[in-house]
């Protein structure tokens, strides 16, 4: 998966917890995951920076707040990973 699908793949899975549909949110979230980490290992300085983010929205979802975890993905994840 491109670092330019990734971003969309962020708007997707925001979609799916907008609408009230956690699980498959979660689903694209974890695919999303394993993208994040293989392109971390590369050596992606994008992702990188995206570690402030990413924390964020693993904590959103712990306390079970999917629609911060959906303003995550949306409004940080998905911009930065297309400049």
């Amino acid at each position: 998966m491109s670092v330019s699908s990734l971003a969309v793949a962020c708007r997707a899975a925001a979609i799916w917890y907008r609408v009230g549909e956690e699980a498959a949110g979660s689903a694209e979230l974890k695919r999303l995951t394993e993208q994040f980490i293989a392109l971390a290992g590369a050596g992606d300085a994008r992702v990188l920076g995206l570690l402030p983010a990413l924390q964020e929205l693993v904590a959103a979802q712990g306390r079970g707040d999917f629609l911060r975890v959906a303003d995550l993905l949306e409004f940080a994840l998905a911009p930065a990973l297309r400049s």
